[in-house]
C-alpha cells in the first residue's frame, strides 16, 4: 500500500535524474542541458583523431547485426577503416566511472563491441549508404 502522499519511493520516476544524468529509464533527465559527459566525449574524439591522424564522423548511426544483445548500438564517433568498401571502426568514449560499468559482466554494449570485434558486423545506413562496422574501439577520456 502507497503511503499516505502517493510516493513510492522505488517506483520509476520519469524525467527525474537518478544521480548520474538520467532518470529510472536511463533517458535523459530533465534539466540536463549541461552535460559534462558531451565535452569529454567531442575531446575524446578530437585527441583520438589527432593521435592517429583520421578524420572522425560524429553523425549518430544506429548500427545492428542479427541476435544482438541489445535493440541496436550508436558509437560516439566512427571512422573509415579498410576493411572493405564502407566499413568502419565504432569509436566510443568512455569518462569518469563509463569504462567500469562497460566492463561490469552483463553489459549489453560490452557484449555486443565483443561481437563485432569477433568478425559479426553490425549494421546501419549513413548518409543513405549502407554501412558496416567491424571493429570497434574504446577511448579513456579522463
Amino acid at each position: 500500500m502507497p503511503p499516505p502522499d502517493g510516493h513510492v519511493p522505488d517506483a520509476p520516476r520519469p524525467g527525474v535524474d537518478r544521480g548520474d544524468g538520467r532518470d529510472t529509464r536511463g533517458r535523459y533527465a530533465t534539466g540536463q542541458e549541461n552535460k559534462p559527459w558531451v565535452d569529454k566525449e567531442q575531446l575524446g574524439l578530437a585527441h583520438y583523431a589527432e593521435d592517429n591522424d583520421v578524420e572522425v564522423t560524429t553523425t549518430q548511426v544506429r548500427v545492428d547485426y542479427p541476435g544482438s544483445p541489445q535493440n541496436a548500438r550508436k558509437y560516439d564517433g566512427l571512422v573509415v577503416n579498410g576493411d572493405g568498401e564502407n566499413t568502419y571502426d565504432g569509436i566510443e568514449i568512455k569518462s569518469g566511472g563509463a569504462l567500469a560499468k562497460y566492463l561490469q559482466p552483463g553489459n549489453t554494449q560490452y557484449q555486443f563491441d565483443n561481437a563485432v570485434n569477433a568478425g559479426t558486423p553490425a549494421r546501419g545506413t549513413l548518409d543513405g549508404n549502407e554501412i558496416l562496422v567491424t571493429r570497434v574501439i574504446i577511448r579513456e577520456e579522463p
